[in-house]
């Protein structure tokens, strides 16, 4: 982008802002990030595309886009270098944070193995750095292995996540000694989580995600543990939100890990489309999915276990 862009300080239209590694043989003529610190009144869409290496030296000062001051945008779309190292990917991605009132959101090309500092707080009650969010959509997250809490987000409708290649767990809860854990008869139950989750949520695609061995993670640590959190022991829940997703209309599954369907599927019963594609693991489906009454389509293909067992009249299933 041209060096002075941020002196249009009434600029209210801007759809793309790119930044690309072939500029750095001139990169006093170019503008970088902080060309949007003075933009505040950018309203609408905007795209970051970022192809570069920074140095660390000057992160601090030309990284500085200043997007939570930019209130009037709606929808933001970032796409950070695709071969960018774990360290630096969080820093680029941790000073990016939008303003509470951004409903879309879409990120690409992640290499950290933590999300954010902004986005792991959509778990802490009451504190949620976006709270108005409705569409959130990653692609192509490279290292992390669990991401945050989705599901406190009381407005989102729309969770596309693709091509996240080491994720294990979509959800991560911490909780202590003592404080309720979810069981068959109380799945919510958690110190932080009295309410369900994902309230509004109606299209689930999880795509290319192979290593994923369940939905919620929970780490519980000891409440008489010292400050520094040491953990005293890891509660892996395949399968905790019995009470979950009551609006969930559409759900996908496409080269997932799985070797079998969660089971807080069969309580959806507003569920109307179910896809499973490419899922080589995959054993069966659930009996109960018989309960999901307002359910339209069911496509099943390239699940080579699964087939067989569908088939009629000699399939189990």
């Amino acid at each position: 982008m041209p060096l002075g862009l941020g002196n249009l300080t009434n600029l209210q239209t801007l759809g793309w802002f790119v930044v690309r590694e072939g500029h750095m043989s001139n990169s006093n003529a170019v503008g970088w990030l902080d060309e949007l610190n003075c933009l505040n009144n950018r309203k609408g869409r905007l795209g970051l595309v970022l192809d570069f290496d920074f140095e660390y030296g000057w992160a601090n000062k030309k990284l500085m886009a200043n997007l939570k001051e930019k209130e009037k945008l709606v929808s933001l779309s970032i796409q950070l270098p695709d071969k960018e190292s774990k360290e630096k990917s969080k820093i680029l991605l941790e000073g990016l944070q939008p303003h509470h009132s951004l409903r879309h959101l879409s990120i690409v090309f992640y290499s950290g193995e933590r999300l954010p500092s902004w986005m792991m707080s959509w778990g802490q009650l009451p504190y949620n750095s976006l709270p108005n969010l409705v569409r959130i959509e990653l692609c192509v997250f490279d290292n992390c292995t669990d991401f945050c809490s989705f599901g406190r987000l009381p407005h989102l409708k729309f969770l596309p996540l693709k091509s996240v290649r080491q994720l294990e767990y979509v959800e991560n809860t911490r909780t202590t000694t003592g404080s309720p854990h979810p069981t068959p008869s109380n799945p919510l139950a958690t110190a932080s989580a009295p309410n369900p989750s994902f309230p509004s949520l109606e299209q689930l695609e999880l795509l290319y995600v192979p290593k994923l061995k369940g939905w919620r993670k929970i780490m519980c640590t000891s409440s008489t543990s010292t400050s520094s959190g040491k953990e005293e022991s890891e509660i892996l829940q395949n399968c905790g939100y019995y009470s979950a997703f009551p609006r969930l209309k559409k759900l996908e599954f496409r080269k997932v890990g799985l070797e079998e369907l969660p089971q807080w599927i069969d309580t959806i019963t507003s569920l109307k489309q179910v896809a499973i594609y490419v899922c080589p693991r995959l054993k069966s489906l659930l009996k109960q999915m018989v309960n999901l009454s307002s359910l339209e389509k069911l496509d099943i293909e390239a699940c080579p276990i699964l087939e067989p067992r569908c088939k009629e009249p000699t399939g189990e299933d």
